[in-house]
């Protein structure tokens, strides 16, 4: 047990050199008076800390009837946001290292997920409403080449009629655009 930030080792250490000071024939006397000190200060810093403890209940008590329990709910809340938020950076960390354990395999490849979105999902270009800003000359439209795979033919059906589709409304645009035919 501490009293003023001195330990028991401390302590007897002051006792050792009390010793030494004063000598065998007046120590008992003093180590008489630093017990009964020792005692006097230990009861006034419980005083005090009982009375410290009761003040603070008094006001959370207070508070408590101001707010209608409302300091009870806010340690509440603080509690289990503290839990979701700690949840939340595991989850966060987990996600984190799986993701770095993915990119750094040598085996990671690209996948096309459910979600991307798909060409026949585009939206076409004759159906856009505002004019471009930048006049695009018709060669540089319709000279683009079609999205083939690596061995030159298309994959799939719909993606090759989706690229021919989109093929027609850039020539489309680009005619609107020069004012001609392309």
């Amino acid at each position: 047990m501490e009293l003023f930030g001195v330990g028991p080792l401390e302590a007897l250490l002051v006792g050792v050199i009390a010793f030494i000071l004063v000598g065998p024939d007046k120590f008992p006397e003093l180590a008489l008076q630093a017990g009964k000190w020792y005692r006097v200060a230990r009861a006034f810093t419980a005083d005090v800390m009982a009375d410290v403890q009761g003040a603070v209940k008094e006001i959370e008590a207070e508070v408590d009837a101001t707010t209608g329990g409302g300091l009870r709910s806010i340690r509440e809340l603080t509690d289990s946001s503290t839990s979701i938020l700690q949840e939340a950076r595991t989850d966060l960390e987990a996600a984190t290292s799986s993701a770095q354990a993915a990119y750094e395999s040598p085996e990671a490849t690209t996948t096309i997920e459910a979600s991307d979105p798909q060409p026949s999902e585009a939206i076409p270009l004759s159906e856009v409403s505002a004019e471009p800003a930048v006049e695009a000359p018709a060669e540089a439209v319709t000279s683009m080449p079609p999205a083939q795979s690596a061995n030159g033919t298309y994959g799939d059906p719909f993606e090759a009629a989706e690229v021919k589709r989109r093929e027609e409304a850039a020539r489309e645009a680009a005619a609107r655009i020069t004012g001609g035919g392309a």
